[in-house]
């Protein structure tokens, strides 16, 4: 959702690569005056964390209210120190669920940022770096004019087990543009036949699928459902 909208400004508006998603956030968060809200799966200590980072410090600095919810799990490579200059300017930070044997398979992955609870950012994006391959990260379904988009994949674990969220949106102005990125998209993916899959994997290959479907299929729910108690 855009920042100080007017009558004429659409509700929402897609970004539809992390350039211009980091761009967009990072500004809003600048402009900020009363609050921000961040929440997400993974944040690194990269250049673009670092960003992320000190924007919110020179926000808390000049009386914004920042908070900030990250997985202990997703984040697990991130030290808590990181976060020193933001608490000394006034910023709150807290890990979900910090690692314990008793309750890691109960993780946060949800992807948000609120900025004076006018403009909101949701999707499938972490705080991350940018050096790697281009990869699709989006979650995104389109029926009948509603749009589906946030940080769930299409597994038991995010049915299931992980906090995610999902807006619905009815818009067809906006299922229009979804349907125009999809298709760009699309042109850059290579069509999988059944028949040549079948051919392309070798024994090894079917042992280990059978392997890592019983570990994220089976195992994964159970100890998780499990463990959800101890988290009450």
């Amino acid at each position: 959702m855009p920042n100080n909208p007017t009558p004429d400004t659409p509700p929402f508006r897609w970004l539809t690569c992390g350039d211009q998603f980091f761009e967009e956030v990072l500004r809003a968060i600048e402009r900020a005056r009363r609050s921000v809200r961040l929440e997400t799966y993974i944040f690194t200590a990269s250049s673009i964390g670092e960003q992320f980072r000190d924007a919110l410090q020179r926000a808390a600095a000049r009386g914004v209210a920042v908070r900030v919810l990250i997985d202990g799990w997703g984040s697990i490579a991130l030290h808590d120190s990181f976060w020193e200059p933001l608490r000394r300017a006034g910023g709150e930070v807290r890990w979900f669920n910090p690692i314990n044997l008793r309750r890691f398979a109960i993780r946060n992955h949800r992807k948000l940022v609120v900025c004076d609870e006018a403009a909101a950012f949701a999707g499938g994006f972490n705080i991350a770096a940018e050096d790697q391959p281009q990869i699709l990260h989006g979650k995104l379904l389109i029926i009948d004019g509603v749009v589906y988009v946030g940080s769930a994949n299409l597994d038991r674990r995010s049915f299931y087990i992980n906090y995610e969220l999902v807006l619905r949106l009815p818009n067809r102005g906006l299922a229009s543009d979804a349907e125009t990125t999809f298709a760009a998209d699309l042109a850059q993916c290579r069509k999988v036949e059944a028949k040549n899959w079948r051919k392309s994997r070798s024994f090894w290959n079917k042992l280990k699928e059978r392997w890592a479907y019983f570990l994220v299929a089976r195992v994964d729910p159970l100890i998780a459902r499990r463990q959800l108690r101890h988290l009450r």
